[in-house]
Order: C-alpha cells, then structure tokens, then sequence
C-alpha cells in the first residue's frame, strides 16, 4: 500500500468501528453523561472564579500587611510628636525668660566693649 498503512491496521480500524456502531444504542442513553459534562463544567468555571477569589485574598492580606506597618509608624510619629510637644510646651514656659537672656547678652557685650577700650588706654 501507498499510504504506508498496513492491512493489520486497516482490520483494527474496521473492527474498532465496529465495535462502535455496535455501542450506538448504549451511547444514545449517555444524555446524562452530556448534563454530567456541563455540570464539570460549571464546577471549571467555579474552580476559576475560586483562583480568582484567592488571588484576591493574596492581595488583601498584603494589602492588611501594609496597613499595619504604616499603622505602626503613625504610632511611633504620634509617640514623636507627643514628645515634640513637651519639647514645645517648655519652650513656651521659658519664652518670658528670653527678654532677659537678651538683655544679659546686650550687657556682656557693653562689658566686652569697656574692657577693649580700658585696654587701649592703659600705658
């Protein structure tokens, strides 16, 4: 032969077809088998859209992961700027004393500028 078959194979394939037409009446009574198919292939579908809900979940957690972390800062800047404003508050107390300060450091140079001049007029 031609086509590179051998008559072997051409009488299993004659015999296989056989056998299939001798199962047609059985295969017209696989309609439940057909509504089994749709329900796989629902329960594929669902098992995609479960994916989907996982990698949802993946991204949810990460997202609580974050949000945690920068929950955490937020307290360690609210700890920061509590401290801050102690910072501030003794700030503010010792403001009335500033004037003084000021006042002192306008003396101690008027001071500084006599003893350069008491310098310069010593012999």
């Amino acid at each position: 032969m031609d086509s590179g078959k051998s008559p072997n194979s051409l009488d299993r394939f004659s015999s296989f077809m056989t056998e299939v037409e001798a199962l047609r009446p059985s295969l017209l009574g696989l309609d439940s088998f057909r509504g089994l198919k749709v329900e796989i292939e629902r329960f594929r579908s669902f098992m995609a859209e479960l994916d989907k809900f996982k990698l949802l979940l993946a991204e949810m957690d990460r997202f609580r992961t974050f949000f945690l972390s920068e929950q955490d800062r937020m307290k360690s800047l609210m700890a920061e700027m509590e401290r801050f404003s102690g910072v501030i508050a003794e700030v503010e107390r010792l403001r009335p004393f500033m004037g003084e300060l000021d006042s002192f450091r306008a003396s101690l140079d008027e001071l500084e500028r006599f003893k350069s001049f008491m310098a310069e007029r010593k012999p």
